[in-house]
C-alpha cells in the first residue's frame, strides 16, 4: 500500500517503509476490508500534504498503531461491529487528541452509531462512496487538534441565566439555526440548556441522509423542550424544535397570520447540500409576524452565511458560535465577513442569548446583557 504498513496484531507490526516527510499529515488507516483501504490510500495521498503512515485491521492492531505511529488523524471504517468501535474510540479518546474521521459506506452504518461517535468527538462522516471532499476534511480535522485540546476543559453546559418566557410571547418568536462539522456536540450542548417552554427552533444539520431521525430521537432523550425530526406539513409549535430531515430541504411557509408550516423538498443541492441552511433561512426571512433569531454553529465552508445577512437585513437578530469554541471557524466566519452577525458567542451562552434575543427586542449594535459564563 505505497509505504503504509499492514497492522493485523501487534507482534507482527513491521518496520515502516518510508518515513513521513516534514509537514505531512500522518493518517492511520483503520478498517478490515483490504481493498477499500488501497483505494482510500491512493485517493488520500494524491494530496502531497497526506500521507498513510500505517493500516490496521482490528481493534487490538489499532491500539498498537496508535502508540507507534502517534498518527496526526485516524480514518475509521464502521462498517461491521460498530457497537466495538465505539467502544474503542471512547477508550482512545480519553488518552489522546487524535481528530477522527469515519468514512464508510452510508447505508450500511447504524445511525444510532454515527451519532454516538460524533458525540464522542469524531470529527466528520465521509460516504466512501462520495470521497470527492475527503482530502478537505482530513485537513481541516488535523487542523482541529488545538480545538479539542482547548474544549477538554468544557465538559458540562453552563447553568441557563434567567430568560422569562411565556407561551404567548414566545408563539411570536421564531429561532432557525444551522451548524455542520462539529455540530452534534454543538447542538446537544445549546439543547440540553433549553427550558420546557421556547419559541419554535428549526435546525438545519448538514447531515448524511440516514442519521437525522437518530439524531433528533436521541436529542430528544436528552432535552426538557421536545425535539423531533421535521415531518412535511406540520404546523410549528411553541416548545419544539424541529430538525431537518436529511436529504431533504426544509423551508418554512405561511398558511395565514399565525400559521406556519413545514415543507421538505427535493429541490436542487445549495451551496453543495440538501438540506441547506441558506435554504431554511431564506424561507424565514419571507414570514411576517414574527420576531426571528438565527444562529450559525460550528462548520465548514459557507451554507447559511448569505442566509443569516438576509435574515439581519429583514430585521433578525444574528448570532454565530466564536471562533474559540468552533470545531471549525468556516460558516460563522463566512457570515461574519459578510457582515451578516449581531453577535459572536462562545458556545455555551447561545442559548441563552438566542432566547433572550427571542423575547426582548435587540438591536444589531447592542451587546447582550450578562448571560452564562463563557468560554473564549
Amino acid at each position: 500500500f505505497e509505504g503504509a504498513q499492514e497492522l493485523t496484531d501487534p507482534a507482527l507490526v513491521r518496520q515502516i517503509e518510508r518515513q513521513p516527510a516534514g509537514g505531512q499529515i500522518k493518517i492511520l488507516m483503520v478498517g478490515n476490508a483490504a481493498h477499500s483501504r488501497k483505494r482510500l490510500t491512493r485517493i488520500l495521498e494524491e494530496d502531497p500534504r497526506l500521507l498513510v503512515v500505517a493500516h490496521a485491521t482490528d481493534i487490538t492492531a489499532a491500539e498498537a498503531a496508535i502508540e507507534k505511529e502517534q498518527p496526526d488523524v485516524i480514518t475509521l471504517n464502521m462498517n461491521t461491529k460498530s457497537s466495538d468501535w465505539m467502544v474503542f474510540i471512547k477508550k482512545y479518546m480519553e488518552h489522546h487528541i487524535i481528530p477522527t474521521v469515519i468514512v464508510s459506506t452510508l447505508d450500511r452504518v447504524d445511525p444510532d452509531s454515527i451519532f454516538n461517535a460524533l458525540k464522542l468527538g469524531v470529527f466528520d462522516f465521509v460516504d466512501k462512496n462520495a470521497l470527492s471532499d475527503v482530502h478537505g476534511v482530513i485537513i481541516a480535522a488535523y487542523k482541529s487538534r488545538q480545538h479539542m485540546e482547548d474544549m477538554r476543559a468544557i465538559t458540562t453546559a453552563p447553568e441557563m441565566a434567567s430568560v422569562r418566557l411565556n407561551k404567548a410571547g414566545c408563539r411570536e418568536s421564531l429561532i432557525v439555526v444551522g451548524s455542520s462539522t462539529g455540530g452534534v456536540e454543538a447542538l446537544e450542548m445549546v439543547l440540553k440548556q433549553l427550558p420546557k417552554i421556547t419559541p419554535p427552533i428549526c435546525i438545519v444539520p448538514n447531515i448524511p441522509k440516514v442519521y437525522s431521525k437518530s439524531m433528533a430521537s436521541q436529542l430528544d432523550d436528552m432535552c426538557a423542550v421536545r425535539v423531533t425530526e421535521a415531518v412535511d406539513g406540520t404546523e410549528i409549535e411553541d416548545s419544539h424544535v424541529y430538525i431537518a430531515e436529511g436529504g431533504r430541504h426544509m423551508k418554512l411557509v405561511q398558511m395565514g397570520d399565525n400559521k406556519v408550516v413545514i415543507r421538505l423538498t427535493d429541490d436542487p443541492e445549495r451551496n453543495g447540500f440538501r438540506p441547506s441552511v441558506d435554504h431554511l433561512f431564506d424561507s424565514a426571512q419571507k414570514l411576517t409576524g414574527k420576531k426571528l433569531v438565527g444562529v450559525l454553529l460550528t462548520g465548514m465552508g459557507k451554507d447559511g452565511a448569505a442566509g443569516l445577512l438576509r435574515l439581519k437585513q429583514a430585521g433578525a437578530y444574528t448570532i454565530a458560535q466564536n471562533e474559540a469554541t468552533s470545531v471549525v471557524f468556516g460558516m460563522a466566519k463566512a457570515a461574519a465577513d459578510l457582515g451578516a452577525v449581531s453577535e459572536k458567542a462562545a458556545l455555551n451562552a447561545i442559548a441563552t442569548i438566542m432566547l433572550e434575543a427571542s423575547v426582548v427586542q435587540k438591536s444589531h449594535q447592542m451587546q447582550a446583557f450578562p448571560v452564562s459564563p463563557q468560554v473564549h
